[in-house]
C-alpha cells in the first residue's frame, strides 16, 4: 500500500472509478453554515423516473467542477494516508536519531567516516517526505480532468453525470458516507465507488436537506 491509495479499507480506486472526487467528525453547525460556499447552482428538481405524480420525489440539482485541491482534500484525509503517514513520521524520528548519534560520533572520534555515513540517513529521511509528495501530486494531475459535475440528489439515490457517462448511486444504505470538516461529503456506493461533492458548491439553504438526504441513505463512516 502506498501513501496515494485512498479507498477505505486500503483497496486501490483506479482512475476511471474516480465519479468525482476515516475519521473527521460531523460538525452539522458548520455544514448548515457553509460560508464558503463558491456562488455554485443548486435547485429543486422532480424524479422524473417514478410512475405517478404521487410518487414523484423532490431532489437538489448541483453542478460543479471538482478542482485539485479537493481530490487532494479527498485523499490526505483517506484512512489508508492517514496510516501511513504516522508510519512515515516514526521512520523520520529514527532516521533523525541515527543521524544525529553519527554526527556525534563523528565530533567525538574526528572521524569523516561516521560523518559521509551520516549521509545515508539524512538522505533515506528526505525521501521519506518527497517521494510520497510528487506520488500524491501525481495522482491528483491523473484524477483531475477540469469537467463539470451533475450530481441529482434524491431522498433513494443520487445520479451523477459526468463526462458523458451517468452513475447512480443508490441510498438505501447499501453505502457509506463521510463528511470531511467543512470541505467535502463523500457517498461511496456498495463496490466502494467515491463520489465527491465539495460543501463550497451547495447553496447554503440547500445544505441541511442534502445532508440529511445522504445521512438517512447510506452509513455513516
Amino acid at each position: 500500500m502506498d501513501d496515494a491509495d485512498p479507498s477505505p479499507d486500503g483497496s486501490k480506486y483506479s482512475e476511471g472509478l474516480f465519479l468525482s472526487t476515516e475519521n473527521h467528525g460531523n460538525n452539522s453547525e458548520e455544514l448548515t453554515a457553509n460560508t464558503d460556499w463558491d456562488g455554485s447552482e443548486s435547485e429543486l428538481i422532480f424524479d422524473e423516473d417514478t410512475e405517478t405524480y404521487e410518487d414523484n420525489m423532490t431532489g437538489i440539482k448541483l453542478s460543479y467542477k471538482l478542482g485539485k485541491e479537493d481530490i487532494y482534500e479527498f485523499i490526505k484525509n483517506s484512512a489508508p494516508y492517514e496510516k501511513k503517514k504516522t508510519e512515515k513520521n516514526k521512520h523520520t524520528a529514527l532516521q533523525a536519531v541515527m543521524f544525529i548519534m553519527l554526527i556525534v560520533l563523528a565530533v567525538i572520534t574526528r572521524n569523516n567516516l561516521y560523518t559521509f555515513v551520516s549521509l545515508i540517513p539524512f538522505l533515506t529521511g528526505v525521501s521519506l517526505w518527497i517521494i510520497p509528495h510528487l506520488s500524491m501530486k501525481n495522482l491528483v494531475n491523473s484524477i483531475y480532468d477540469g469537467r463539470e459535475y451533475a450530481v441529482e440528489i434524491f431522498p433513494n439515490k443520487i445520479e451523477v453525470l459526468h463526462a458523458g457517462l451517468t452513475k447512480e448511486f443508490p441510498l438505501d444504505e447499501s453505502g457509506k458516507c463521510e463528511i470531511i470538516t467543512d470541505k467535502l461529503i463523500l457517498v461511496y456506493s456498495k463496490a466502494k465507488e467515491p463520489l465527491i461533492i465539495p460543501i463550497r458548491a451547495i447553496k447554503p439553504d440547500c445544505l441541511p436537506d442534502i445532508q440529511a438526504m445522504i445521512v438517512a441513505g447510506a452509513r455513516p463512516i
